[in-house]
């Protein structure tokens, strides 16, 4: 009697065979289908699915609390930060990016960018916020490119993205 409501995560393109027919029966349970982006949306609604169960939740902060912890942000905290991650460089541009290291985002073509930086003598920080498959790659990466290169792992929390977010240059 209760109302189920399953969180679809990785519905980014039609599939087929076992993996199409399982994942179609596995969600026609559920009372609705939280979904990650449109594209998700889109998918289920080809397979049959009703528009009317199928809710885009995506995957984002909450917007509310951000803004919260960000009028509580001074420069100085922001400096202090900076200064943790990076040292005596902390004055150099910071890039950060908040995402699952995975292939998708394609990290590999930033830190391909900041090495072209550098050699402008331009140089930038990267701080990477989250983990996945890809971190061991993008470490060595950066290593053998003489890019700054700091991965904080996977982080949920709305106040360290805040202080993240508002310390970075883009």
């Amino acid at each position: 009697g209760k109302r189920v409501l399953l969180y679809s995560h990785r519905w980014i393109h039609r599939e087929s065979g076992c993996k199409e027919s399982f994942r179609r029966c596995f969600y026609r349970f559920a009372d609705g289908l939280l979904l990650y982006g449109n594209r998700a949306k889109e998918i289920g609604e080809s397979y049959g699915f009703s528009p009317a169960k199928l809710y885009v939740a995506y995957n984002s902060l909450d917007d509310v609390s951000i803004n919260q912890c960000r009028e509580r942000l001074t420069p100085a905290l922001c400096d202090d930060f900076r200064r943790e991650w990076f040292g005596s460089y902390s004055a150099k541009p910071l890039i950060i990016g908040v995402g699952r290291l995975n292939k998708a985002k394609n990290y590999p073509l930033l830190l391909r960018a900041a090495e072209c930086l550098g050699r402008q003598e331009c140089a930038v920080n990267i701080l990477l916020v989250g983990d996945g498959p890809e971190r061991n790659t993008l470490e060595q990466m950066a290593k053998e490119m003489g890019i700054r290169l700091a991965i904080t792992g996977a982080r949920y929390d709305e106040e360290f993205i805040s202080l993240c977010l508002t310390s970075s240059d883009m």
